[in-house]
């Protein structure tokens, strides 16, 4: 992820952040899963498309449950539950 231009947060070494012209994609890595979100829609499909190249992996799509919490989305918001 840092040869991609992410930071590693200093606070959790399995998060992740990139910030570029105002947008920002966020990893967090969790053993062999990824959870990556963030407003740069053409990030995330880079990111997404370089760990491709380097790995085999699944996209699962929009995450509906990620280490036990469950995620929901209306129109104009996001609900996690634990």
């Amino acid at each position: 992820m840092l040869s991609k231009g992410f930071l590693q947060s200093k606070s959790d070494y399995s998060l992740f952040s990139k910030h570029h012209n105002g947008k920002q994609v966020f990893l967090l890595v969790y053993v062999d899963d990824l959870l990556i979100i963030g407003d740069d829609v053409d990030g995330i499909a880079a990111i997404k498309q370089a760990l491709h190249l380097a790995y085999s992996i699944k996209d699962l799509g929009l995450a509906r449950y990620f280490l036990c919490i469950e995620i929901s989305r209306r129109a104009f918001s996001t609900f996690l539950n634990q």
